[in-house]
Parts: C-alpha cells; sequence; structure tokens
C-alpha cells in the first residue's frame, strides 16, 4: 500500500500513518475519520491517499448522512469553533459515543424544538 518514493520530491519514501480525527473532505462535503490511514512522505512531509481507505471515508460519510438525517440530501451548516472549543466538542462527543458533528445536530435540534 505504501512504501514507494514519493512522487512530489522524488527523494523521500511515503510511509504509513496513523491520524486521529482526520478531516476528509469529498466536494463540499466532510467527514472527520477516527482513525485514517495515510501516506506521508518522510522527507517532504507530502501527503499521499490510499483508493480503499478514502472508499472507507466516503462509506463512513454515507453512514454519517443516513443516520443523521434519514438518507435525505440536507442543506449544510457551517460552524466556526475555536480550536479550544473543537477540542472539548471531540471530548464530549466521545465521551457519548458520538461524532462531533452528531452532538452539534442533536444541540441544535434540541434548541429548535425549544422554541
Amino acid at each position: 500500500m505504501f512504501g514507494y518514493r514519493c512522487q512530489k520530491c522524488g527523494k523521500g519514501t511515503v510511509r504509513p500513518t496513523q491520524v486521529e480525527n482526520y478531516k476528509a473532505r469529498f466536494g463540499k462535503q466532510t467527514v472527520i475519520v477516527p482513525t485514517a490511514t495515510i501516506g506521508v512522505c518522510d522527507a517532504c512531509g507530502a501527503k499521499h491517499y490510499n483508493a480503499a481507505e478514502r472508499k472507507r471515508w466516503k462509506a463512513l460519510l454515507s453512514q454519517f448522512a443516513e443516520r443523521s438525517n434519514g438518507g435525505k440530501q440536507d442543506k449544510s451548516l457551517t460552524v466556526a469553533l475555536t480550536t479550544k472549543e473543537w477540542r472539548t466538542l471531540q471530548k464530549v462527543a466521545h465521551q457519548r459515543g458520538m461524532l462531533p458533528e452528531e452532538l452539534v445536530r442533536q444541540w441544535i435540534l434540541e434548541r429548535l424544538q425549544e422554541g
């Protein structure tokens, strides 16, 4: 899967690297992958992606969409958070066995139902 010469610098070797809470984008959609394996060049740091791994990420995005809105295509909402706020959100979501996006969605829906 990895272990080949870097296509960007031509000097280093691309090594598999485990990344926690990796943010992957598919067009305008984003998914936070709990544990992603990406290739990183040991010389220049360029990132390389395996097709099978990206396919797994896309499946996670599809599963999240199915769970959160019953398979319907919804409009998206962008929320700006500080690094400290994002880490707190990740911690609370992890404690509840949820993705951070699910926790935010749940919180927003609860507030809308109250009003």
